[in-house]
This record gives C-alpha cells, sequence and structure tokens, in this order.
C-alpha cells in the first residue's frame, strides 16, 4: 500500500511494478483498490456499495450552497 500512496503522490499515477493495474477512478467506472486475506492479496473492485449516500451527500451540498 506505501508503495501505491507514495507513487500516487509523486507522479499522480499509483501504478508501478507491483503487478496489478489501479485504473483511475471515475463516476463511469468507480475502481477501488481491495485488500484481500490470502495468497491474492490484492484486487480490483467497484465502488457502488456508497453510490446511494454519494449522491444524497452531493444533492444536500447543492441545495444549500451559497
Amino acid at each position: 500500500m506505501a508503495d501505491y500512496l507514495i507513487r500516487l503522490v509523486s507522479t499522480s499515477n499509483p501504478n508501478g511494478a507491483t503487478g496489478i493495474d489501479w485504473p483511475p477512478y471515475t463516476e463511469g467506472a468507480p475502481h477501488l483498490l481491495d485488500f484481500l486475506d490470502g495468497n491474492v492479496s490484492l484486487k480490483i473492485g467497484e465502488d457502488t456499495f456508497r453510490r446511494e449516500a454519494t449522491e444524497f451527500v452531493t444533492e444536500l451540498s447543492l441545495a444549500h450552497s451559497r
């Protein structure tokens, strides 16, 4: 994880010679890097579990912006 974070901060791209390509997070493709137990410690997942809450906070922010 530290390698990804250091590369992200220094180059704006977290990918390197780690064996897994972490695609950019976009609204149309909300990809996360999942940390797992076992032989495969990383995988790319989709950030869909908090979509409803994110939309609510966005709507609330827009409704109360000045």
